[in-house]
């Protein structure tokens, strides 16, 4: 039986809750009873009753997540080909993007013998343990005056 996983929700260095795997790729986070800072997000306001999903991480936590290459390169650091998203968030969630973090309270020790040391960007990622994954391609669409169809915007940085 696969061990379920677990970890400690912190908003700006504050403990506030408990996100928890559940059997059957469920995840429940519960805000600690004690906590009466601000909620980790819009849609998951601070209540006494856990926050519950069916399968998979809620949204808010699966976008704390690095994505592509370095997703890839975690999960080479975790000594897997494809980790799963808990693992990655247990793993490498003390340093996201905004005030939210998830601590594991029994950290896995990370693994080289999957990292080429050729990859300046894997072995950056094995130093830092950062799921930041960096600028990213993005697209801007502006509506067109007259006939309010979406047209491609140029980007500043194209």
């Amino acid at each position: 039986m696969a061990e379920l996983l677990w970890g400690n929700v912190y908003y700006a260095d504050t403990y506030c809750g408990i996100l928890r795997e559940e059997t059957g790729n469920r995840y429940t986070f519960q805000y600690d009873r004690t906590y009466t800072g601000p909620p980790i997000a819009h849609l998951i306001p601070v209540r006494t009753d856990a926050y519950s999903t069916e399968y998979g991480l809620h949204p808010f936590f699966d976008n704390l997540l690095a994505e592509g290459w370095l997703a890839s390169a975690q999960s080479r650091l975790l000594g897997k080909r494809e980790a799963r998203p808990v693992e990655l968030l247990l793993a490498f969630g003390h340093d996201c993007a905004g005030a939210v973090s998830v601590i594991d309270p029994s950290p896995r020790p990370l693994s080289n013998t999957l990292l080429d040391p050729t990859d300046a960007k894997s072995v950056a990622a094995y130093r830092s343990r950062a799921s930041l994954s960096g600028i990213q391609p993005k697209l801007s669409l502006k509506a067109m005056d007259n006939s309010g169809r979406p047209r491609v915007a140029r980007s500043a940085h194209t």
